[in-house]
């Protein structure tokens, strides 16, 4: 049985009523980003992405955010993948 370090997290701090869960982003459409991608690594964006774009920073902190806030309380051992 495989195991990742969310899921045996959320085992033993879930009878403390914590939820563990991950946020794993793809590369985000940021300035650290734009410094070190050449114009024909962005040409090739479109192609590699299920929504044919990177996404913006914003778009990878509002999930986190979510998962974080009490409206995901019951949300646990899980790990999203965004823009991947």
């Amino acid at each position: 049985m495989r195991f990742s370090m969310t899921k045996i997290f959320a085992r033993i701090l879930g009878p403390d009523n914590i939820a563990v869960n991950a946020v794993v982003p793809a590369f985000a459409n940021t300035s650290m980003v734009a410094n070190w991608m050449t114009e024909d690594d962005f040409a090739d964006v479109p192609s590699a992405r299920p929504i044919g774009r990177m996404a913006g920073a914003e778009e990878i902190t509002m999930p986190a955010a979510f998962l974080a806030s009490n409206s995901a309380a019951t949300i646990t051992d899980r790990t999203l993948n965004i823009n991947k």
